[in-house]
């Protein structure tokens, strides 16, 4: 790219992960003192690098994760004497099928209980104080038919945890939730878990999937994702593992309540009960031993 803008009078520089500190730091002078208009990057000026100057950021490569999407447009949002505004140009979006405008533009809101079609049609009212965000007429309506055209496909899905262990090396659930914008039912309703999604496109070795239990799984994290007592939470964070450690069995008795909560637990995960299942377990305990255990 910045052999192309040079070719086209726009002078500019690029830097790879092997640019020794010299070079990077000449290059940053002279974007600084405008010698230089762009420089081309890969990662490299996500995070650790500070350049209010910076008035243009230009999307050029795709990536699934809103951590990195904000850290390259931070690049660019940092104030300056004599800078109004950030251009941003992105040039992923009609070229990437698989890129979401929506999680972007969310990523970018203040809390609000508006979607992200309303913000887009009423100018962005819920964007961080002295922000704004203004969009072409072409630009908003192609992204509102992006945004009415995105679903989180059992192919996107793998996309993102594609690019999340391409980011993270290790998967974490958690993060990948929070990070990419997946609601749990985006993947419990296609019968798999997130690990077990990984595992199946090869992203995580060693890890075999049992299919029974995967159907399971999903149902279970499905129903349990809905859970909304802050107590019944706290229970089954405490009494998991222990029943985990004492392989089925449960390490001190339960009062009356704790064994009403108990049995909420067995039932939210198998959706039947003792009987229900022709007697494969001998007790609530064991049944979930048999769920939570790898």
């Amino acid at each position: 790219m910045s052999e192309v803008f040079n070719k086209s009078g726009i002078p500019s520089e690029f830097l790879i992960a092997e640019s020794v500190n010299e070079v990077r730091d000449s290059v940053k002078r002279r974007l600084v003192t405008k010698e230089i208009k762009f420089v081309f990057v890969v990662d490299i000026y996500n995070e650790g690098i500070d350049i209010p100057e910076v008035n243009t950021v230009l999307f050029l490569r795709p990536t699934e994760s809103l951590t990195v999407f904000l850290q390259q447009l931070g690049r660019g949002l940092r104030l300056s004497e004599g800078k109004e505004a950030l251009t941003v140009l992105d040039f992923v979006g009609q070229a990437h099928k698989k890129y979401s405008f929506e999680e972007r533009f969310k990523a970018l809101l203040s809390r609000t209980r508006k979607t992200v079609e309303h913000e887009i049609k009423h100018g962005f009212a819920n964007v961080p104080r002295g922000c704004s965000i203004q969009l072409e007429r072409q630009a908003q309506d192609y992204v509102l038919e992006n945004i009415r055209n995105a679903v989180n496909t059992k192919r996107n899905l793998i996309g993102k945890l594609h690019d999340f262990m391409d980011i993270k090396g290790d998967l974490s659930v958690r993060e990948f939730f929070e990070g990419y914008h997946v609601i749990p039912q985006d993947v419990y309703s296609k019968k798999v878990t997130v690990v077990g999604l990984a595992a199946q496109v090869g992203f995580l070795k060693g890890y075999s999937v049992q299919q029974e239990r995967e159907s399971l799984m999903a149902a279970a994290f499905g129903r349990l994702s809905l859970a909304n007592s802050r107590r019944w939470i706290r229970f089954m964070q405490t009494i998991l593992p222990q029943i985990q450690l004492g392989k089925g069995a449960l390490l001190h008795p339960l009062t009356m309540l704790e064994r009403s909560m108990l049995m909420m637990v067995y039932y939210t995960i198998w959706g039947k009960g003792l009987g229900d299942l022709g007697n494969r377990f001998s007790s609530i305990e064991e049944g979930l031993y048999w769920a939570i255990n790898d």
